[in-house]
C-alpha cells in the first residue's frame, strides 16, 4: 500500500514537472522567436508576422473536418501591422496609412490586410491606393499582437479572435473590419471561395500561440489558374522552406530545410512571346527543379502553370509547373505585354 502511494506520488511529479516544463519551453520560444528584429518605440512593440504554409493535396485534407481549426477568406492585400502611432510593413517597414491612426485604440497593434474597396483591384494596386487614393483603402483585421501596451501572442487564437471582435465593434467606421472565419461547413465555404476566383482561404488552428515567422499552425489554400507559357533558362540554386513539400516529396517541419539546400539543382525559368514583336521575353521562374542535365530536356518546350494570378507584367504569381506539352507550339504561348493581358 506504501508503495502504491508512492508511485501514484512519483506519477503526479512526473506529470507536474512535465506540464511545467512544456510551458517554459514554449514561454521562452514564444519570447525569443517574437523578439527577432522587434522594432520597439514608446510601449509599441511589432515583431515579423506569422506565416502559413501550404496547403498540400494528400496530406492537408483532414483541415475541412477537424473540430481544431477554423477557416478563413483570405485577401489579395498588403500585409499589415496597424496602431495609433504608426503602421509596419510585414517587413517591418514604416507605412504612412493616415485613416487607420484615428481608429485604433492606444496600446493596440492589430495585424491584418489592407485591402482595396474595389474588388478587382489586387496586391499590386494597394501601393498606389496608399500614395495618391487612400479613401478607396479599407483594412481587414484577423490578428492582434498587443493590446492595452500588454503582449497578446502567447493567447491562444480564439482569446485573439474575441479581443480583435471586440475591439472592432466598437470602432464606428466601415474602413475596418474583421474576416471572416466559418467552424463549420468548412469545405461548402472553401468551394464558394475558389468558385468565385477570390483570393483564398486560411485553416487556422483554435488553440495556437502567435508565433512570429512561423509556418507551423495555420495553412492557407489559395485558388489556382492555369497556363500555357515557353520553358527556359536553367537559373538559380533552390531550396524548400519549412513546412513545404519538397521535391523528394517530404513536407519538411517547422526549423527544417532540404539539405543540402539541393546543391546542384536550378530552376527552370518561363515566358511569353511579344504579340506585337513576336520576341520571347522571359517573366520568372517556374519552381520547377532539378539537376541542369535533367532539365535541358523542357527548355524551349510548352509548360502547363498553375498559378494565382497574373501581372500586367506577364509573371504569374506563385506559379507551379502542371506538365510538359509536346502537342503545341511555344510560339502560340503569347502575351501582350502593352495591354498586360494573355493573347488567347
Amino acid at each position: 500500500m506504501e508503495n502504491r502511494k508512492n508511485m501514484d506520488k512519483s506519477k503526479k511529479l512526473k506529470f507536474f514537472l512535465t506540464r511545467r516544463l512544456f510551458y517554459i519551453i514554449l514561454k521562452i520560444k514564444t519570447r525569443r522567436i517574437g523578439m527577432i528584429d522587434v522594432k520597439e518605440d514608446v510601449g509599441y512593440k511589432f515583431c515579423k508576422p506569422m506565416l502559413a504554409r501550404s496547403f498540400v493535396a494528400g496530406h492537408d485534407e483532414f483541415l475541412f473536418d477537424s473540430s481544431d481549426y477554423v477557416v478563413e477568406r483570405k485577401f489579395d492585400g498588403w500585409r499589415l501591422f496597424a496602431s495609433k502611432e504608426k503602421c509596419m510593413s510585414r517587413n517591418l517597414k514604416p507605412k504612412k496609412v493616415d485613416f487607420l491612426a484615428d481608429l485604433i485604440p492606444e496600446g493596440t497593434i492589430l495585424d491584418g490586410e489592407l485591402v482595396s474597396i474595389n474588388p478587382k483591384h489586387k496586391s499590386n494596386d494597394v501601393a498606389h491606393l496608399i500614395a495618391f487614393e487612400q479613401d478607396k483603402l479599407k483594412y481587414v483585421v484577423f490578428d492582434i499582437i498587443q493590446n492595452n501596451f500588454r503582449d497578446t501572442k502567447r493567447l491562444y487564437w480564439k482569446v485573439r479572435r474575441a479581443l480583435i471582435e471586440e475591439i472592432v465593434s466598437k470602432i464606428d467606421s466601415d474602413r475596418i473590419e474583421v474576416s471572416k472565419v466559418v467552424y463549420g461547413n468548412k469545405r461548402e465555404f472553401v468551394d464558394s471561395i475558389l468558385s468565385a476566383g477570390l483570393e483564398g482561404v486560411v485553416f487556422k488552428k483554435i488553440k495556437s500561440v502567435y508565433i512570429p515567422y512561423s509556418r507551423s499552425e495555420w495553412v492557407k489554400l489559395k485558388w489556382e489558374k492555369e497556363w500555357d507559357v515557353d520553358a527556359e533558362g536553367l537559373p538559380t540554386e533552390w531550396r524548400v522552406r519549412p513546412g513545404e513539400k519538397g521535391v523528394d516529396g517530404k513536407i519538411y517541419p517547422e526549423g527544417v530545410h532540404s539539405e543540402p539546400w539541393l546543391k546542384g539543382h536550378r530552376v527552370l525559368r518561363y515566358g511569353w512571346y511579344d504579340s506585337e514583336t513576336g520576341e520571347l521575353k522571359v517573366c520568372g521562374q517556374t519552381g520547377y527543379s532539378d539537376l541542369p542535365e535533367n532539365l535541358k530536356q523542357y527548355v524551349g518546350k510548352v509548360a502547363k502553370i498553375k498559378g494565382y494570378g497574373i501581372y500586367p507584367t506577364g509573371a504569374i504569381q506563385h506559379p507551379l509547373v502542371v506538365e510538359f506539352r509536346d502537342d503545341k507550339d511555344p510560339k502560340e504561348c503569347k502575351f501582350d505585354f502593352k495591354n498586360g493581358k494573355v493573347v488567347k
